[in-house]
């Protein structure tokens, strides 16, 4: 118990360290009851006991036979893919098995005196884990824009942006340890302390975009079972091509296309179609996604539109509501995309 009444020298570092836990204990708590993000909470739990043996080791405060701190660089790959992983599988339980992925880490601790060594296989296994990660994500934007017309609100790109920031703060930190032996006292303390305050903002970043993420695709594992488009032989595709032309005249018709948060599913429900078969057809005999596709049509009601000489003086913005857009970001987007310009500069072009 000599640790309660003995004195300890706190420096910058040690007290950041002691805030990164105090902060990201707190995060676990907001993020627990939330089922598609529990793997970010491992993630958390990961680099608060990764603070703390940081906090031990430095101050002594808790006197280690053994050193630990270098199998977190085994430990930190895997549980931000098994973060990613459950964040875009909605109905994916965890398993015992995926605590293998965790084993090379526990495996790796009787060698921790072979720093270099392990920070190095650390380092692969960094790189490996975040390629499968990032596939995983891209894998997700892909279902979405297959299956639904208002990919936007559920995209995860904040999340890409936060796995390009952890890639630069994991480089600038291997060039740090290996560049200790040239640097003096002050440098490598002051270069260690920015560091651990960059991957400290990086987390509450991370945190702070997860609890404020409106909504979640939950269908990228039906997708992949089921709907999932395949390239059809040659035969077959002047049967896509008309299944698509059946499709589409259904779409317009009934302007199915001005349904705001239209669905692969709504589209199959009224044609009478499998899910699989109204995909194929839209991927395969129209040549693009889903999103593109019903988007594309919603930009050609707004066109068409603006195109008619006694129209009534609508709002530009109420026009594209009523189009089926949900925000006046997604109907730049798709203008500029269909037809190569933004909405301001088509309407001069028909005043001109």
């Amino acid at each position: 118990m000599d640790f309660l009444v003995s004195s300890y020298t706190l420096r910058p570092i040690n007290m950041l360290e002691l805030i990164v836990i105090s902060t990201l204990a707190f995060s676990c708590l907001l993020l627990w009851q939330r089922p598609r993000f529990k793997g970010l909470t491992l993630l958390l739990v990961q680099e608060i006991l990764l603070m703390a043996f940081n906090f031990s080791e430095e101050t002594g405060f808790w006197r280690q036979q053994h050193l630990v701190t270098p199998i977190f660089s085994l430990w930190t790959g895997p549980t931000f893919y098994l973060f990613i992983r459950h964040l875009v599988f909605a109905h994916q339980p965890w398993r015992v098995r995926e605590g293998l992925h965790l084993l090379p880490a526990l495996l790796a601790l009787p060698f921790t005196h072979y720093t270099q060594a392990v920070l190095a296989v650390g380092t692969v296994s960094l790189v490996g884990y975040g390629v499968a990660s990032f596939l995983l994500v891209r894998r997700y934007h892909r279902a979405l824009r297959n299956m639904r017309a208002d990919p936007e609100a559920l995209q995860l790109r904040w999340l890409l942006g936060i796995m390009l920031a952890f890639a630069l703060l994991a480089v600038t930190d291997a060039v740090r340890v290996n560049s200790q032996p040239y640097l003096d006292y002050t440098l490598r303390n002051s270069w260690y302390l920015l560091q651990q305050l960059a991957n400290f903002c990086t987390f509450l970043t991370l945190v702070y975009l997860a609890i404020r993420q409106p909504a979640l695709f939950d269908q990228l594992d039906f997708f992949e079972r089921q709907v999932k488009p395949v390239a059809p032989a040659v035969d077959q595709r002047a049967l896509e091509q008309q299944l698509f032309e059946q499709i589409d005249r259904t779409v317009r018709s009934h302007q199915l296309f001005r349904t705001p948060r239209l669905s692969l599913q709504d589209v199959a429900e009224k044609t009478g179609l499998v899910v699989r078969d109204v995909s194929t057809a839209i991927n395969q005999g129209g040549g693009q996604s889903f999103s593109d596709y019903i988007n594309g049509l919603r930009v050609e009601f707004v066109t068409t539109q603006l195109r008619q000489p006694e129209r009534p003086q609508e709002n530009l913005l109420q026009l594209a509501m009523d189009a089926g857009f949900n925000s006046k970001t997604a109907f730049n987007t798709a203008f500029r995309q269909h037809c190569g310009m933004t909405p301001s500069q088509f309407i001069k072009q028909l005043q001109n």
